[in-house]
């Protein structure tokens, strides 16, 4: 898979005072966060990050997906209140429609679950995992 990074001023491709772009621009950041890492974690090696050893470094990435998965959901149910967001979704094909409607559902369903996870495992480590 070929990749082409283009660079640009971000005011150049999102524009400033803009609800959409703004929540767009989250989405898309969180993303490629949560891509990150889940490539990092399933790496078999990484010797820069793996001095204190390859669970260590896959725990560490496991625990950053689930609070950047966290966070991704709750920039998408954003995104999905934009009225202006609305003239978007009336261009996605009949089955990314649907596709979208049952993630919606889906990260609705389970945001409390999600939540939980993140705060239990996700987020810095807090006293209550350590109990």
């Amino acid at each position: 898979m070929n990749h082409k990074i283009l660079v640009k001023p971000l005011d150049r491709v999102f524009r400033r005072g803009s609800e959409l772009d703004a929540r767009v621009a989250r989405v898309a950041v969180l993303y490629e966060d949560l891509r990150l890492e889940n490539l990092a974690m399933v790496e078999e090696s990484i010797a820069t990050l793996d001095l204190t050893g390859r669970d260590f470094r896959r725990s560490y990435f496991l625990r950053r997906s689930i609070a950047t998965l966290h966070e991704f959901s709750e920039a998408l149910l954003m995104l999905d209140e934009v009225a202006e967001f609305d003239a978007v979704k009336a261009r996605f094909e009949p089955g990314k429609a649907k596709d979208w409607t049952r993630s919606l559902r889906f990260f609705r369903r389970r945001g409390k679950r999600l939540k939980d996870f993140r705060n239990d495992f996700g987020g810095h480590f807090g006293y209550p995992p350590a109990w």
